[in-house]
């Protein structure tokens, strides 16, 4: 399978790996209601420019920034601020992406229903993001949806999962500003068939990649298996499980996020078994490279993982949602 393109981050690491060791907790999980720096439920991360990570914290309504090497994050950038006003506060946000073009986010504001375009002064991208972020904008792009995760390509089309429908539409997104119409804009690209287990179905579909020949790979988490949809078919096929819920290496539970490497293998957050696993091209089982019970140390274990981020060192992070942390993990070459 060709390379990702670059819509979970600014790089992908060229990797020859056998086993995954943890290096660090990046946000430790101690959570304090009163404390705002604390990250109670982080579900989604996006790789920015100098390896700035952005961050959904689903339970406290906002997008976090923080800087991967320098183990340092921000307050909200997006939602869950002072002065924000009804139309720009988000509710149980999902997934974003950032627009480096024109200095915005494009958040899955699955609560409201809505994807929505949070934009920032011009010039605002700055290695130490101390001074960044200062909202000038925030506009609604798509509206009632059932939005979950979403991607970008390099053609400047919006792919966004509707986790209700069981499908992926496609929708126009450089130079467009202001609402988005499905049926006018949007066009349904993988599922649209009624929630199911066929090869043409999704049930409850979350985290989406877009490889670079455009197709589409989904993690269709109500039939425990990740899909590949090839542009312009009707029908999907399955890269890892879908052989029913289990913990069996040919199995998955609740998949969440998704990633890959340039060997075209693929990292699940395979949720429902508190385990990141990865798959080969081709092959007919996962390898297990942390779980629940990797180590003794509760830091080198991973509880409920939703999504990944890689660093331009080539660290993998992961979001441990229910303990609420990110946790950074060097990809092994032995």
């Amino acid at each position: 399978m060709a390379s990702l393109l670059l819509n979970l981050s600014l790089y992908q690491p060229t990797l020859k790996c056998r086993q995954c060791s943890y290096v660090k907790t990046i946000v430790p999980h101690r959570y304090d209601a009163d404390n705002p720096n604390e990250l109670p439920w982080p579900v989604g991360l996006y790789m920015g420019p100098y390896d700035q990570i952005f961050i959904v914290d689903k339970m406290r309504d906002r997008v976090l920034l923080m800087a991967a090497q320098e183990d340092v994050y921000s307050n909200a950038i997006a939602g869950d601020t002072e002065n924000s006003k009804t139309y720009d506060r988000l509710f149980c946000p999902t997934s974003v992406y950032y627009e480096e073009e024109n200095y915005s986010l494009i958040i899955a504001d699955a609560g409201n229903r809505r994807i929505i375009r949070w934009l920032f002064t011009e010039g605002s991208i700055r290695r130490r993001f101390k001074t960044w972020w200062k909202k000038t904008q925030c506009e609604t792009l798509i509206e009632d949806i059932d939005c979950f995760g979403i991607a970008v390509d390099d053609r400047g089309f919006l792919y966004v999962v509707d986790s209700v429908k069981g499908q992926v539409t496609r929708w126009p997104l450089r130079g467009v500003s202001g609402l988005l119409k499905l049926g006018v804009h949007g066009k349904v690209v993988a599922g649209g068939n009624g929630c199911g287990n066929c090869s043409d179905q999704l049930n409850n579909p979350s985290y989406i990649v877009v490889d670079q020949d455009y197709s589409i790979i989904i993690s269709d988490t109500g039939n425990h298996r990740i899909m590949i949809w090839f542009e312009g078919f009707s029908s999907g096929k399955t890269l890892a499980g879908g052989r029913g819920r289990g913990n069996k290496l040919d199995q998955l539970s609740s998949p969440q996020g998704i990633t890959f490497d340039n060997f075209g293998r693929v990292y699940i957050a395979d949720a429902g078994n508190s385990r990141v696993v990865r798959w080969t091209p081709g092959a007919t089982e996962g390898e297990i490279l942390v779980d629940s019970s990797a180590s003794k140390d509760e830091f080198n274990q991973v509880t409920d993982p939703r999504d990944f981020a890689w660093d331009t060192e080539g660290h993998l992070y992961v979001a441990d949602a229910k303990i609420g942390r990110i946790l950074k993990f060097k990809i092994d070459d032995s």
